[in-house]
């Protein structure tokens, strides 16, 4: 997250009720989000925001920072007691040199120590030279969790990267303030490398990473060298 994405380290239904993180994958998303809402009347639905600074933008084990400023993000988010959520996040920082927004819509729920996240997101770069249009970026996650354990896979939908098949496969286990995932690309077009991340909790608003490179695929142009993330956030309901 560092300036970490919603829904792309584990399961949104493991993590703490707090703020996390296509207008066509909204839109989309949109009716049933209203259907929900509509059979559930007396469900409660409620608005939150966040705000992050980091010292880099890590991003499954890669430093995406361009310009060598701290990374500032930030998000609103909507979430109902049926467990359907929808995201806007954005940082100062993406990897197309530009500022970075991403619309992101779920579903999430918890079955006593069993969680499952769906979610649909966009990435969006609208300072780019010739960025992409709205929904030429995206991606379906699908994030498991059980006790402190987490899996996700997400499978690349649109992009430059679908020239063939890309997925993003996480496993992870948090106790306590402490954290470990590790993160692996699995492409026939693109390169693959494996990554580990390690986190502790400071506080609620301060955290730490250490992030290697465990295998580079043979890929010279990955950087190695460990990075070491730290991050202040804040998030506050919004009435």
């Amino acid at each position: 997250m560092m300036t970490l994405k919603p829904s792309t380290t584990q399961p949104r239904a493991t993590q703490p009720k707090k703020a996390t993180s296509t207008l066509c994958t909204v839109s989309a998303l949109a009716a049933v989000f209203c259907m929900g809402v509509s059979a559930h009347s007396s469900a409660y639905a409620e608005v939150s925001a966040s705000f992050a600074v980091s010292n880099m933008y890590l991003f499954r084990g890669l430093n995406l920072t361009t310009s060598g400023s701290p990374a500032v993000s930030g998000s609103i988010d909507w979430t109902h007691d049926t467990g359907l959520y929808g995201t806007v996040w954005t940082s100062s920082e993406g990897p197309s040199g530009s500022y970075e927004v991403d619309f992101i819509a779920g579903f999430a729920n918890q079955v006593g120590d069993f969680s499952y996240d769906l979610s649909l997101i966009s990435y969006e770069y609208p300072g780019a030279t010739g960025s992409e249009d709205y929904g030429d970026v995206s991606e379906f996650i699908l994030g498991l969790g059980y006790g402190g354990f987490s899996f996700s896979i997400a499978d690349a939908l649109h992009g430059e990267q679908t020239a063939g098949d890309f997925y993003y496969v996480t496993l992870g286990h948090e106790m306590d303030k402490f954290g470990a995932m590790l993160g692996t690309t699995i492409s026939d077009t693109a390169d693959e490398y494996t990554h580990l991340d390690l986190s502790f909790a400071a506080t609620e608003e301060l955290s730490f990473v250490l992030s290697t490179i465990v295998d580079d695929g043979g890929n010279d142009a990955i950087d190695t060298d460990p990075l070491l993330p730290v991050m202040w956030s804040k998030s506050f309901d919004i009435d």
